[in-house]
């Protein structure tokens, strides 16, 4: 068999996907075979947990209002190879300038802003932490603290042990202003 051989298989590009629900990279394999197509999606390797930076949270919120990032470029007035950079994580911390401009690109809540600006100061965040900022606006000065501590034993890993966490943080922070 040589390179030139004619074969029915033919394996499309492996693309990456992230789920935030499950916190792990995983791989959509498709494969073509006469002319029928069959894909599957594999987890990849465990050893690191999926973590959200800037780049992933600033593609989950383009990809939320169904932007490409051409579309992106025209509606920020930013140039679409740097949001690219930007998504990839080959640039990570965009000036307060470009972080205005995404922001209005993508007609962002001030809370969601708050959330990207976050992550450019962190670096990243646990997916479930992410998830669960999203959904408690008013929580934001927790999720700060909770994105910002280190652990000496397990991290929370699931959205509920990360809402007891932040219900732990609020105790101690009403008893620290007592």
């Amino acid at each position: 068999y040589t390179d030139s051989m004619w074969s029915p298989w033919t394996t499309a590009p492996e693309s990456m996907s992230r789920h935030l629900e499950g916190g792990l990279t995983q791989i959509h394999r498709t494969v073509v075979w006469q002319d029928n197509v069959y894909s599957t999606i594999e987890p990849a390797s465990t050893e690191r947990p999926f973590r959200m930076n800037f780049g992933s949270a600033l593609r989950h919120f383009r990809e939320e209002r169904t932007l490409s990032l051409r579309e992106l470029a025209t509606l920020s007035g930013v140039d679409h190879a740097y949001i690219h950079r930007l998504e990839s994580g080959d640039k990570n911390a965009p000036s307060s300038e470009i972080l205005d401009k995404l922001s209005r690109g993508l007609k962002l809540t001030m809370h969601k802003r708050r959330i990207l600006e976050l992550l450019v100061t962190t670096g990243e965040m646990d997916p479930q932490l992410f998830e669960l900022a999203l959904e408690l606006p008013d929580r934001y000065d927790l999720v700060k603290v909770a994105a910002t501590m280190s652990f000496r034993g397990t991290r929370p890993e699931s959205k509920s042990a990360w809402a007891e966490k932040l219900e732990q943080i609020q105790d101690l922070l009403g008893h620290a202003g007592r």
